[in-house]
């Protein structure tokens, strides 16, 4: 009974994320998490940039964000973990890597929840000078739900390079308590 709520939870998620084929092992969000890249050419309005393989393991416990970017690509992942379930008026840790892919010039991440759950710790923007392709920067929120209920957490993601500035907002979901309003 248990698992199929958790089930029926998860499945809300990702009808709300933009449908359930984004949720299955063939959709493109996890199988980049799972499988390896091979180097690609990433097109953006400047010309074009190579997407250099990753150099850390992806870690097992993370997921990988789904971004709400359309037209140009951004040559950034954005992964996260949340170890517990957030207990209402209680913290939790969300663990979250932002992995660029190809050189950038600079990453600024900043970070925000819906209501209904609050960021209590590590909101502040977070702000990087010429990261290294494929090492993850590591960023630790602490969370807090207000009520039951399914909510998000929003990571923007502004890569400055080749004299041009892509933004784009990568979705977590974040199940509170018992996962209904």
């Amino acid at each position: 009974m248990k698992t199929a709520m958790h089930l029926r939870h998860l499945v809300l998620a990702c009808v709300a994320l933009g449908g359930v084929a984004a949720c299955s092992p063939a959709s493109r969000w996890i199988s980049s998490w799972t499988h390896r890249r091979s180097d690609r050419a990433l097109s953006h309005p400047g010309g074009s940039v190579a997407v250099q393989q990753a150099k850390a393991p992806p870690d097992d416990d993370m997921v990988v964000a789904v971004s709400n970017g359309t037209g140009t690509s951004l040559p950034v992942e954005v992964r996260f973990a949340l170890r517990e379930r957030p207990e209402i008026g209680k913290s939790a840790d969300l663990d979250l890597e932002v992995i660029p892919s190809a050189p950038v010039d600079r990453l600024i991440t900043t970070f925000y929840a819906e209501p209904g759950l609050s960021v209590s710790g590590g909101a502040e923007p977070a702000e990087h000078d010429r990261p290294e392709p494929g090492v993850p920067i590591a960023h630790k929120l602490t969370i807090v739900a207000q009520r039951d209920g399914i909510f998000y957490v929003n990571a923007t993601v502004l890569a400055d390079f080749n004299s041009e500035s892509i933004a784009h907002t990568f979705t977590i979901p974040v199940i509170a308590g018992a996962g209904t309003p």
